[in-house]
């Protein structure tokens, strides 16, 4: 699920717009997903949002956490993906996803934590 469109930005938290499948059925492309900066600490399921450098350009990735490895890495899938990321550092981590808003249903949410 890559993410493109940032749409607010309030304290700990910013708000943004998803697009892609990768982490259907939870999240669909053009839903919108508010991410807490403030959460320093990950486990196991957490869908957190980091970024990585693809060809020069900057790319903010949400996925679920599958496995860390120590306080250095961890491993993300997108929940329709079938194969896993390659290992990320923890410092790229950029937050933890806390909502999510259906593209068609403006005040309707879904809570993860």
């Amino acid at each position: 699920m890559c993410v493109k469109e940032l749409l607010d930005v309030r304290d700990n938290c910013f708000t943004i717009r998803a697009f892609g499948d990768s982490m259907l059925p939870i999240i669909h492309s053009g839903d919108v997903i508010m991410v807490d900066t403030s959460k320093m600490e990950y486990k196991l399921n957490d869908i957190i949002v980091y970024y990585t450098i693809e060809s020069g350009d900057l790319k903010l990735v949400a996925h679920r956490i599958v496995h860390i490895f120590s306080n250095k890495f961890m491993i993300t899938k997108g929940d329709n993906n079938s194969i896993a990321d390659k290992p990320i550092r923890i410092n790229k981590i950029i937050g933890k996803v806390i909502a999510i808003t259906e593209r068609k249903i403006e005040n309707e949410k879904k809570e993860y934590s």
